[in-house]
């Protein structure tokens, strides 16, 4: 694995915007169409610089080396239509920590707080809660939450409370 050029509290879009030869980006989804999307969004100006290859993929048995990945980002299914069951949300959590180099990240969009937090447990320290940040998907908040191999860094502070106060005012706002 490559060491990640970026700091603690890069984004998505340090990572997209990187010159071209710097990130290797690999997409996986399991349904087809996911993958023709990823092809559509790869071709778009100014989103990526970077080389982009996709791959049809189960998440709970990724087809990658062990210590092989620096950063993951993911987009967990949630929702009404296609809610993951906890059973898959431990294997998946599980098999991002295989792939995860030491000190790496993975960044997930993510709607089961508990479910995510008793996955990354189940890593008996392994994989460690970072922050956690709420967003909003039209109406339906969610978290993003940070997961690291190994040690959280210390300038990098867990803000699972933050995501739970702002949710809790949230949900009072909406009720006046």
């Amino acid at each position: 694995s490559s060491t990640s050029k970026f700091s603690a509290d890069s984004s998505f879009s340090a990572l997209s915007s990187s010159k071209c030869g710097d990130v290797f980006v690999l997409g996986g989804e399991l349904d087809p169409s996911g993958i023709e999307q990823l092809k559509r969004n790869a071709n778009r100006p100014n989103i990526f610089k970077s080389p982009i290859a996709s791959i049809i993929w189960d998440a709970q048995h990724l087809p990658l080396r062990s210590n092989s990945v620096d950063v993951f980002i993911v987009d967990m299914p949630f929702g009404v239509t296609c809610k993951l069951k906890k059973k898959e949300c431990f294997k998946i959590i599980s098999e991002i920590g295989r792939v995860l180099s030491n000190g790496g990240r993975a960044i997930l969009l993510y709607m089961g707080r508990k479910t995510l937090r008793e996955a990354v447990k189940r890593t008996k320290g392994v994989l460690n809660m970072g922050e956690v940040r709420p967003v909003n998907i039209g109406g339906l908040i969610c978290g993003l939450h940070v997961i690291w191999k190994g040690n959280v860094p210390s300038a990098v502070v867990p803000t699972d409370d933050l995501l739970h106060n702002e949710d809790s005012n949230r949900r009072k706002k909406m009720k006046l």
